[in-house]
């Protein structure tokens, strides 16, 4: 009875996670073309020179052939300085430099831009991959 015990504590325990913060999930609006349909806000809490997040997703495709965008909230602009670390099917690790300081950033992690020839078959090209940090 005490090993089933110890066995139950260990399994319980062997899944539990922490993170940072709190997931959530919702739909939003924005102008897709060339960002693509898939988007993840990030939330700086205070200026760093570097931010380093991790994103859970779960993709089919292959993570690692697609670019990644990111861009300042407040601004709207590119951020220049992003790198990424590690991309699979469960997610995606990336650093960059938050340019505005405290706030939020929009990482776009499928950009694709929709070629409609005909309305019932879409050709959708996804943007290689490129790290552009400096």
């Amino acid at each position: 009875m005490k090993n089933i015990l110890i066995i139950c504590i260990v399994f319980t325990l062997g899944t539990i996670q922490v993170y940072g913060q709190e997931i959530s999930y919702g739909t939003g609006q924005w102008e897709t073309e060339g960002l693509g349909y898939h988007r993840a806000v990030i939330y700086v809490s205070k200026p760093a020179e570097a931010v380093k997040v991790k994103i859970p997703w779960r993709r089919l495709d292959k993570a690692e052939d697609k670019n990644l965008i990111m861009v300042d909230a407040l601004t709207g602009q590119r951020v220049k300085n992003i790198y990424s670390t590690e991309r699979n099917k469960d997610f995606g690790e990336i650093v960059f430099e938050p340019v505005s300081g405290e706030g939020e950033y929009y990482l776009y992690y499928m950009p694709s831009r929709l070629e409609k020839k005909v309305w019932w078959s879409p050709n959708t090209e996804y943007e290689k991959p490129t790290d552009t940090y400096i």
